[in-house]
């Protein structure tokens, strides 16, 4: 079932460039991404706030800081192999990342005011949506990692492909 992502991830492993690339990357991630989600239910981006991660918000972003670091290895490696990928690969990993921010960040409201919402209509409307986004958020990091993991998926599967043919 996972053969090519076990394949694509060999072919980095032994490569050490690739190897250092994709070190680099998960833990740059990864620590942005314990600043950023602890921050998301305060509405703004505050290293401070790492002292409220929770047990499962440490173990998404692991394993978002992993995914995107793998992700964009991988890609940089089919860019260099000559290897054409699928345009929408890069933008799983760009989506992934944006259902993590529909909690309590201004992005709902900014949506409904492009949409033409008035102030009474988006102090109604707003704050349920954002509740909602936010009781439920294990659910959209779920949503997330396995958005992460479609878009890894076919970036490997393209990269296996071209190596055997």
């Amino acid at each position: 079932m996972f053969g090519y992502e076990g394949d694509a991830i060999r072919l980095i492993l032994k490569d050490g460039p690739y190897f250092l690339l994709l070190i680099s990357l998960s833990l740059i991630f990864t620590v942005i991404y314990f600043i950023l989600l602890p921050s998301l239910p305060a509405g703004t981006i505050n290293p401070g706030f790492v002292v409220f991660i929770t047990p499962l918000q440490v173990l998404f972003a692991i394993l978002f800081g992993l995914m995107l670091g793998l992700i964009i290895t991988l890609n940089i490696y089919t860019t260099r192999s000559k290897i054409k990928t699928s345009k929408a690969i890069p933008t799983t990993a760009v989506v992934s990342t944006l259902v993590n921010v529909l909690c309590c960040t201004p992005l709902i409201p900014s949506v409904l005011i492009f949409l033409g919402a008035s102030t009474p209509i988006l102090f109604a409307y707003s704050p349920p949506i954002q509740l909602f986004f936010g009781q439920n958020y294990p659910y959209f990091y779920l949503l997330s990692f396995f958005i992460f993991f479609a878009s890894f998926h076919y970036t490997s599967k393209n990269i296996c492909y071209c190596k055997r043919g």
